[in-house]
């Protein structure tokens, strides 16, 4: 391959080639979640010139698809930064309309906690949203606390 643009080592270049893996090549680690379930290149960015001539520089920003079931092409794609493009992934868990990133931004639980709480805990979507943290002097952690609290029906084994 003859590369004219002299743009090869650009973060954009590096972009457009992780893009076309994801979706073209059956060997990509993550393909089964892009190109395995059917999300394309459009045929005009399947040249980087195509690519960069819809999008231009990055200026840092994330490649994002607006709707994650639907391929690549200008329609559907935007720069967006890092947090926004992890608010817009297909494995984010959705608690009224909010992520647990947004959730903890609202709420100051981190979301580990909260991730905790739900995959762990199996805690309802709001209570692990909103629950406050429970604060005692002492050697035991939220996660201990929850834990005995979840699995002896809120009651503590005493030592």
């Amino acid at each position: 391959m003859n590369i004219t643009h002299g743009m090869k080592y650009t973060r954009e270049y590096q972009i457009w080639s992780g893009m076309k893996k994801r979706c073209l090549s059956t060997k990509a680690v993550n393909y089964s979640q892009y190109g395995g379930r059917g999300i394309y290149v459009c045929e005009k960015w399947m040249s980087f010139e195509g690519f960069f001539e819809d999008m231009g520089y990055s200026n840092g920003l994330c490649l994002d698809r607006i709707d994650n079931n639907k391929g690549y092409d200008l329609s559907n794609c935007r720069w967006v930064t890092h947090k926004e493009n992890n608010r817009n992934k297909s494995n984010n868990v959705l608690i009224e309309g909010k992520t647990m990133t947004e959730w903890s931004e609202i709420t100051g639980i981190s979301r580990n906690v909260i991730w905790y709480r739900l995959r762990k805990l199996n805690m309802n979507p709001m209570d692990a949203v909103t629950m406050p943290l429970m604060r005692k002097k002492g050697k035991h952690n939220e996660r201990s606390r929850l834990f005995v609290s979840a699995t002896h029906g809120g009651t503590r084994a005493h030592s």
